[in-house]
């Protein structure tokens, strides 16, 4: 998956070079110097009781009109959903922006006529 994400993040996402191709299961937080070895203690708890996560890309979609983003939709399978939610539970923030929508992005700060151009061809491809 890696390998064909960065084959169009290369042409088309301008975060190529600063960010690897990842799912993202929860946005950055902030903690206390202090809270440090606890949250470290309980995200160790979580890596090691979850099982491996499957990954399932099923389409290229976007999140038109609200962001030129262009990504490779996930299918939501159980695993991931209960990474989600055990990285949205005490003792972590509750800070998500937006609706969990698995995804790994291919392409960003697009034009409008770039993103349906590349969709468009995107969609014809079998992926």
């Amino acid at each position: 998956l890696q390998d064909l994400a960065n084959s169009f993040r290369m042409r088309y996402d301008s975060h190529y070079a600063l960010i690897p191709p990842h799912i993202t299961v929860k946005e950055p937080f902030e903690i206390s110097d202090d809270n440090l070895p606890y949250i470290t203690s309980k995200l160790r708890d979580i890596a090691k009781s979850s099982s491996p996560v499957e990954i399932d890309v099923y389409k290229v979609d976007t999140f038109s009109p609200q962001s030129n983003t262009i990504f490779f939709k996930i299918k939501e399978h159980e695993t991931l959903s209960e990474l989600y939610a055990n990285l949205h539970q005490e003792p972590f923030e509750e800070n998500t922006k937006y609706k969990f929508i698995p995804h790994v992005t291919i392409g960003q700060d697009l034009s409008n006529d770039e993103v349906a151009d590349v969709v468009g061809r995107l969609k014809m491809k079998k992926i």
